[in-house]
């Protein structure tokens, strides 16, 4: 059994670690100053603005539309379920991207008539995008493979049982990629997977109406369908 308090920290401090660590290499390559020397006039095989726009000395040349190869993520509308993400996505074509998703969950927390119950999902998620028709921004299509355990544990101060189940969940999604040049990116997407097996909370032998309530909410805050759903926010990098 996974202590919930320590994978929340865990995986707070990954988040804040990460995000420090990116913004950093982010700023250091967006403050490397143009490849034009002091007086801002070209050189030899320096800068080459392309062909029919005009030469903007002094600058650094931006492309018409941004872009990255890289994106470092937090996902926010995990919190409305009590949770924290964490997402990767590195470009591997014109239209195509891998990564993988770092994902805690709440699902249940209460305490009635007397019976403390418990539950929470944690697991990771490799991720399949394809771009159609926008490298790396616009529309997106995705299909992920969660992996992870539900942790969960029934209390009534006389007796307590916990269990932890192992969940493979396919999935799929669609959603929209925003960025500007600064390296922001903002996303949103939506969709929805089956949790086989599902995990569900084992009977007791000897069980009291309280406790096969709080028995039952844990399984139904697991459904067979999961769904996958994000609003992310991130920089990207090149």
């Amino acid at each position: 059994m996974f202590d919930r308090k320590v994978l929340v920290n865990v995986l707070g401090t990954a988040v804040i670690c990460a995000l420090a660590g990116a913004a950093s290499a982010h700023a250091q390559q967006s403050g490397s100053g143009s490849n034009l020397p002091q007086d801002g006039k070209p050189q030899s095989g320096q800068y080459e603005p392309p062909v029919g726009e005009q030469p903007t000395y002094g600058k650094k040349f931006r492309p018409t539309e941004p872009h990255a190869d890289f994106y470092l993520e937090v996902n926010p509308l995990l919190l409305v379920r009590r949770g924290l993400g964490l997402e990767f996505e590195k470009k591997v074509g014109e239209k195509f991207s891998l990564g993988v998703d770092l994902q805690y969950t709440g699902l249940v927390n209460s305490k009635k008539d007397g019976v403390t119950a418990e539950s929470y999902y944690v697991g990771v998620a490799p991720k399949f995008r394809l771009y159609p028709w926008e490298t790396m921004t616009g529309f997106f299509f995705g299909a992920k493979l969660f992996l992870g355990a539900v942790n969960s544990k029934l209390d009534n101060g006389t007796q307590d049982k916990s269990d932890q189940k192992i969940q493979v969940t396919p999935a799929v999604h669609v959603g929209y990629r925003f960025m500007n040049f600064r390296g922001f990116t903002m996303a949103g997407y939506i969709g929805a997977g089956l949790n086989v097996p599902r995990a569900e909370f084992p009977k007791s032998d000897s069980e009291t109406a309280a406790w096969t309530k709080a028995r039952e909410d844990i399984n139904d805050a697991n459904q067979l369908v999961k769904p996958d759903f994000g609003l992310t926010l991130g920089i990207g990098i090149e």
